[in-house]
């Protein structure tokens, strides 16, 4: 399977059994639909771009087997993010 990173609200399996993908932030968040989210995953959240605005990222919460939130520190922040998940 290609590795699709560089695609906008995207995800793909990448080898070693990680999962990631990058999302864009809307007032200051984005829910990312993801099945593998488990309890226990280690999601890694990573701000791609951006110049104004920024804040610090942060995973605010999370549905296992649905998705996970990903929040700034302000709500204008509108960045793409990178986001891998892995189990430990």
């Amino acid at each position: 399977m290609a590795n699709r990173l560089g695609e906008a609200d995207s995800n793909s399996t990448i080898p070693g059994g990680m999962k990631g993908g990058t999302a864009t932030l809307s007032a200051g968040s984005k829910v990312v639909n993801d099945s593998s989210v488990t309890a226990t995953c280690i999601i890694l959240v990573v701000g791609q771009g951006g110049l104004t605005n920024l804040g610090a990222l942060s995973v605010s919460s999370r549905v296992n087997g649905t998705s996970f939130t990903v929040t700034s520190t302000n709500v204008l922040d509108a960045r793409t993010f990178g986001y891998f998940l892995f189990e430990p």
